[in-house]
């Protein structure tokens, strides 16, 4: 199973029309697209605050991106991941940060946990 991990302070986080929660704008590598799951983190030392399993992966639209670029801090790719809130992901207890990136400058990780 993959988890993508990412940092989400949730300036960035949508409710669906279609009842998910969106996380947005990623720059996501092939690897990182293929994840099962995604845990939002505000910082890589807490669990994760909100999460769950991945239903699909979309462009942002135009409307988007500009609302993001008015918005200091937020653009950081045009990827939004879509998902479905699990229980184990969101709140206490949440999931650790894993995957190989812990560095002061990571903002995601890949985690693969063999299952």
């Amino acid at each position: 199973m993959k988890i993508l991990h990412l940092i989400e302070k949730g300036a960035g986080l949508n409710q669906a029309n279609n009842g998910y929660l969106e996380s947005l704008l990623w720059t996501l590598d092939q690897d990182e697209q293929s994840a099962e799951y995604v845990a939002l983190h505000k910082q890589k030392s807490q669990r994760s605050w909100k999460g769950g399993r991945i239903v699909g992966l979309r462009e942002a639209t135009d409307d988007e991106l500009t609302a993001a670029e008015q918005t200091a801090g937020i653009r950081k790719g045009n990827l939004v991941v879509q998902f479905e809130p699990l229980r184990e992901y969101n709140g206490r207890p949440g999931v650790r940060w894993g995957g190989k990136r812990r560095g002061s400058m990571a903002y995601k990780s890949l985690e693969d946990t063999g299952d």
